[in-house]
């Protein structure tokens, strides 16, 4: 096998040491074809500690590790900066685990929306920094923040979050509220529309300000307000 036979199947970036291989145009669906990394050496590519004398037990190899994969083959790829990777993969997480679309507008961050219930709408705004990904949710007045670090805390945060707001939406909010974990009505930053701050925002205690929903909605229940 020689660099000319791998150009024949991928696009390569790289000397023989370290290969980066893509898949030609139509032969992928998302993102730039990534596809991984190898390194040659006398004829044989080594993938993942093993060496392939051939294209197509090599495209096995590659096309068997990326099942392996918990997010996206294309996030894995190495000529990406990290927190590009991680907002790919959040990207996914949104658009094709969850549903929701991208609704950015001209010199906004990157933003995801979806219609949870009649008149009702939950969106993530994405905010990718050098070091780490900001995402702020809303939902009718009330605001979430997530700080992440890696793709499985953003999402972490992200179903804590949506979760929350379904609750809000519940009918039988007690009963969803004692069968959920702990951490979805501690682990939570929200935040309401408030004329105290400059921004226009004002953080809250979740808890508190659940507890004051559900007694709010007891009231009206006992039809005393």
């Amino acid at each position: 096998m020689t660099r000319k036979d791998l150009q024949e199947k991928y696009n390569i970036i790289g000397d023989n040491k370290n290969i980066c291989l893509y898949r030609k145009r139509g032969e992928y669906f998302r993102g730039l074809g990534y596809c991984g990394n190898i390194s040659l050496n006398n004829g044989k590519a080594e993938f993942n500690g093993k060496k392939y004398t051939d294209l197509d037990s090599l495209d096995n190899a590659l096309l068997d590790w990326e099942k392996s994969l918990k997010y996206p083959v294309d996030s894995y790829n190495p000529m990406m900066r990290e927190n590009y990777r991680t907002e790919s993969r959040i990207i996914w997480y949104l658009e094709e685990k969850l549903g929701f679309k991208s609704a950015r507008g001209p010199y906004t961050y990157n933003k995801y929306v979806k219609n949870i219930g009649p008149n009702c709408q939950l969106s993530f705004a994405i905010e990718n920094e050098d070091e780490r990904i900001n995402i702020i949710s809303r939902y009718g007045d009330v605001s979430f923040a997530i700080v992440a670090e890696d793709a499985d805390e953003a999402i972490e945060g992200i179903d804590s979050i949506i979760s929350c707001s379904v609750l809000e939406m519940s009918h039988d909010m007690i009963d969803l509220l004692s069968i959920c974990k702990e951490s979805v009505s501690t682990g939570v930053k929200a935040y309401i529309e408030s004329n105290k701050n400059i921004l226009g925002f004002e953080k809250v205690d979740f808890k508190t300000l659940m507890i004051e929903r559900l007694e709010r909605q007891l009231k009206m229940l006992k039809g005393e307000e």
